[in-house]
């Protein structure tokens, strides 16, 4: 849980998908916004857009860089070496992977550092769209940053946890299995849908994963799943097999290496007979 934040100036460095994502939730939820970017000055809604070194940005309000990780300390630098930074200033990142350490190594002493790293793959920034309520946002720092950026975000109806920043790297990983690699999958089929003369079929693809996603976000277990291998309908999973080795061995392989995985893990949650398992598994096997 955390503390409420009485709403003041928020100044959020970049103007990509996370920082108009979470300058719009953050402005909505009543926080004076200012994004600042290389762009001219513009608004995006109720966002001011003001370019670097511009002098009528807020003094001693939070920064949060919403920049790519490889810019993250060169940016850090850049703020104090202007005097944007000093040791009053409170400023977090976004990156996934990056410690919040790499602020105050880059910057110098600080009143507070963070990360904070929501897990979600933010929309394009047209038409602008706030970060949806509930989304997980990871958080660390020391202990002034860690409570500024729980009660930001909580304001901005995140939803917040601690992460420890050894483990950051793993967290990581697994956010992009989902959120990116599985953009190959959606390729992938899209690619055998398309062979087989479905008509628009990248878009047959993504809505097909999203009913997946859907039914686990209404249900997040085992339960939720349909499909031949949790039917245990060891027939069907050889016929796909067959299919796609003949279409391009690569994707049989892949199939096997996640359908060994969901047969596991069907199994291991008790929807999986035991018998249909090792059925199923020897036919991924061969």
């Amino acid at each position: 849980m955390s503390a409420p934040v009485a709403p003041g100036p928020v100044i959020i460095v970049g103007a990509g998908r996370a920082g108009t994502g979470i300058g719009l939730a953050l402005s909505f939820a009543g926080f004076p916004v200012t994004l600042v970017s290389r762009d001219a000055p513009r608004r995006i809604g109720p966002l001011d857009i003001r370019p670097y070194g511009d002098p009528g940005l807020p003094a001693r309000a939070p920064w949060i860089l919403a920049v790519p990780d490889r810019h993250v300390v060169d940016m850090c630098r850049s703020l104090r070496d202007a005097g944007a930074l000093g040791p009053f200033s409170v400023v977090g990142h976004l990156s996934g992977a990056l410690p919040s350490s790499i602020l105050s190594d880059a910057a110098g002493p600080l009143g507070g550092c963070f990360s904070a790293h929501p897990l979600l793959a933010f929309p394009p920034t047209v038409p602008p769209r706030p970060m949806p309520h509930g989304t997980m946002v990871l958080i660390e720092g020391d202990p002034l940053g860690e409570r500024m950026a729980h009660a930001l975000f909580g304001a901005a109806g995140a939803e917040t946890a601690a992460v420890d920043p050894l483990r950051k790297p793993l967290v990581h990983a697994a956010a992009v299995m989902t959120a990116n690699l599985s953009a190959a999958l959606v390729w992938s089929a899209a690619d055998a849908l398309r062979d087989s003369g479905v008509p628009d079929p990248l878009r047959v693809s993504a809505r097909l994963l999203k009913s997946l996603v859907d039914n686990l976000g209404d249900r997040p277990d085992a339960a939720a799943l349909t499909g031949p291998i949790a039917r245990g309908d060891a027939t069907t999973v050889g016929a796909n097999l067959a299919a796609l080795d003949a279409r391009d061995p690569g994707l049989g392989r892949l199939y096997r290496d996640l359908a060994l995985r969901l047969a596991d893990a069907l199994r291991d949650a008790g929807t999986l007979p035991e018998e249909s398992w090792r059925t199923i598994r020897t036919i991924l096997d061969s």
